[in-house]
């Protein structure tokens, strides 16, 4: 009901209303678990740092920090290697946030210590406790490249409720990447949505940073057929039937730059690659800096340079 009041509103009124109410509207939240390298959270740094510098009117937004379980004991989860050093890096994690953002609105969510949810247990788990109609799920190793207008997005759920997904793309819009194979500026429902930088409509959920209507993330995680898997891992991304699910949307119209980045949270920059249980060495702070500058030149450049 108080959605459909919004639409009766006149157009700058009712973007005014989002704005001054976006704390009721909208709730971040950020998955982590343990990580191969030991004592380190540079990979979360980033992501926040970005996070409310490119978006400091989410601020006065709950974010909830939502870490999963740690399955000691049990090898067959490579996270199991990593228990020892996963409450230092909690710790370190909330210590970070009351010294470097004590004004922001940040909660924390835990699993049982031993129990593994997983992502989608660990999202499961967290979204109970979420009472605002959009949220904004975003990876705990991607940092923010730019400025956008978030009363535009949840605006456009309100307004076209047949848009039920919009990503921030971490590749060109329209660029073929892992799950990217077709993408257009086709809009479903009644065609209107409110971004001004346009939508590109395209064939694959991902679970790369991305706005949903609450009540969707609800449905898709309590269908979820294996209960700690990702909730891509819902949806086919095979080639042959991306055409027949275009119903996902990617921030901005086609071409449109990359809005996030990939900082790679398991640390395989500095260990050789590997993939596997193995545990990794945590990079000096200028070295991962560094990194950043070039792996993520919109932002990342700014860190370097301020060294």
């Amino acid at each position: 009901m108080l959605l459909r009041m919004q639409l009766l509103l006149p157009p700058h009124d009712w973007q005014k209303n989002m704005e001054d109410k976006l704390s009721e509207r909208l709730t971040v939240i950020m998955a982590t678990s343990p990580r191969p390298a030991g004592h380190c959270i540079l990979h979360i740094r980033s992501a926040l740092q970005s996070l409310y510098q490119k978006l400091p009117e989410l601020l006065v937004v709950t974010l909830r920090i939502a870490f999963d379980g740690c399955p000691q004991g049990k090898p067959q989860y490579w996270e199991a290697s990593w228990c020892n050093d996963y409450a230092w890096q909690k710790e370190a994690v909330r210590r970070f946030v009351r010294t470097e953002f004590p004004n922001a609105a940040v909660d924390f969510d835990y699993m049982p210590e031993n129990f593994r949810g997983g992502l989608g247990g660990n999202l499961r788990n967290t979204m109970q406790r979420v009472s605002t109609p959009f949220v904004y799920v975003i990876q705990d190793d991607f940092v923010h490249n730019t400025h956008f207008n978030v009363t535009e997005v949840l605006g456009t759920f309100v307004v076209n409720p047949a848009i039920e997904y919009i990503r921030l793309n971490v590749l060109k819009n329209g660029e073929t990447g892992l799950w990217d194979y077709a993408a257009d500026e086709t809009i479903i429902g009644n065609g209107n949505h409110l971004v001004k930088e346009g939508l590109t409509r395209g064939c694959n959920w991902s679970d790369n940073n991305h706005f949903v209507p609450t009540l969707v993330y609800l449905r898709i995680l309590e269908s979820m057929k294996k209960q700690d898997a990702a909730p891509e891992s819902s949806f086919s991304h095979s080639r042959d039937k991306c055409k027949t699910q275009m119903r996902w949307y990617l921030y901005g119209a086609l071409g449109h730059p990359p809005m996030v980045c990939h900082v790679d949270g398991m640390y395989r920059k500095w260990n050789q690659g590997r993939n596997g249980p193995q545990r990794r060495e945590c990079p000096s702070e200028h070295a991962y800096n560094q990194y950043l500058a070039q792996q993520c030149p919109i932002w990342g450049l700014q860190i370097a340079m301020s060294e």
